[in-house]
């Protein structure tokens, strides 16, 4: 009677978890600013994925290998301090001459990736609005991009470049049938007395558990069927 009980009570605990999955309000969110991060949250937890799927791998502890007793210290270290010296010097030289042609190099870089982040949001958005378009919820929280460079003339080509962007992506997210969008926090500027553009932008993609559930279920179908 007690080992009834407790598979009972089992069973029951079981069952709670189950219901309290299908219930659950889950998303993925999705934020730029200076880099892309994306994010999954259940109820109240919320999990960097990017920075988990990042972390290096634990590096093998190096084999600390014995000296023979002849070796002459003193006269190793009078071989690799030159040579070290030669290589630092090499490296300053280096640094030295590129100057303004590596800052320039730089902001150019800043420029793409400011127009890759964008892309690579709206990227993503539009393969999440194959499977989950007609029930998932996608809000645009906020969404601010300003075009910048250290000239005027480059400036103004970004600016229409970063509209077009933005239009691109807020054209994949009006894809889904529940969409909200914060008006108020949504536009493109732009700025000449900057030297370089940022992008600050935050976009959550969400659904309940049984909405999973449901769209598994139909995706194993068809998976079925076509085998």
């Amino acid at each position: 009677m007690i080992i009834l009980k407790i598979l009972l009570y089992v069973l029951l605990a079981v069952l709670g978890l189950i219901l309290l999955i299908l219930l659950a309000n889950l998303g993925v969110s999705v934020r730029i600013k200076d880099d892309f991060s994306v994010y999954a949250h259940f109820l109240f937890i919320k999990v960097n994925v990017t920075k988990l799927l990042s972390r290096p791998k634990k590096q093998k502890k190096p084999v600390l290998l014995k000296l023979s007793d002849t070796f002459d210290a003193d006269k190793e270290d009078s071989v690799i301090k030159p040579e070290k010296k030669k290589r630092e010097k090499v490296e300053k030289d280096k640094k030295a001459k590129s100057g303004k042609e590596g800052d320039r190099k730089e902001t150019e870089k800043k420029k793409k990736s400011a127009s890759e982040l964008i892309e690579t949001a709206k990227e993503m958005i539009g393969d999440f609005a194959r499977y989950f378009a007609k029930f998932a919820r996608l809000k645009v929280k906020r969404l601010y991009v300003v075009a910048a460079s250290d000239e005027p003339d480059k400036t103004a080509v970004l600016f229409g470049e970063m509209n077009i962007a933005v239009n691109a992506l807020l054209f994949v997210c009006r894809s889904y049938k529940f969409f909200k969008i914060n008006d108020k926090k949504v536009g493109v500027y732009s700025d000449f007395t900057a030297s370089t553009p940022s992008v600050d932008a935050e976009i959550k993609l969400s659904f309940f558990g049984w909405q999973i559930a449901v769209m598994g279920i139909v995706l194993l179908v068809d998976y079925v069927r076509g085998k």
